[in-house]
């Protein structure tokens, strides 16, 4: 499964994971994504409370509801959360998936990684 990592944002996949990072797909989705990696990926030391762990769960949630029914829930490890890069049946492009983007993201409050606000 890709994850993202680092500051900056960044896929890895593992060797045995049957995905090409060379493919015209994986660049296709790796452009798609940038949005969300140039979010912040981890959160570089801050701490994320309880409370913003239950905001990242009700965002995704949230996408779901809006027609991205297989949107992943976050994972939440040393203080960080990691978003793990949407699978292949996720159409990243469709109008659907950017409307719940649109709406959904704003539930992540402002300055964390991934919320509308940060850089």
């Amino acid at each position: 499964m890709p994850n993202l990592s680092g500051s900056g944002g960044h896929i890895s996949m593992p060797a045995n994971s049957g995905v090409d990072p060379n493919s015209p797909q994986f660049t296709k989705a790796n452009n798609a994504c940038q949005k969300l990696l140039s979010k912040g990926g981890p959160s570089g030391g801050q701490t994320i409370t309880p409370a913003q762990q239950a905001d990242y769960l009700k965002a995704a949630a949230c996408m779901r509801s809006h027609g991205v029914p297989n949107f992943p829930d976050p994972t939440f490890q040393n203080n960080s959360v990691t978003f793990n890069a949407p699978g292949s049946n996720i159409d990243t492009s469709s109008s659907q998936y950017k409307s719940a983007l649109a709406t959904c993201e704003k539930l992540i409050p402002a300055g964390l990684p991934y919320s509308p606000s940060s850089s």
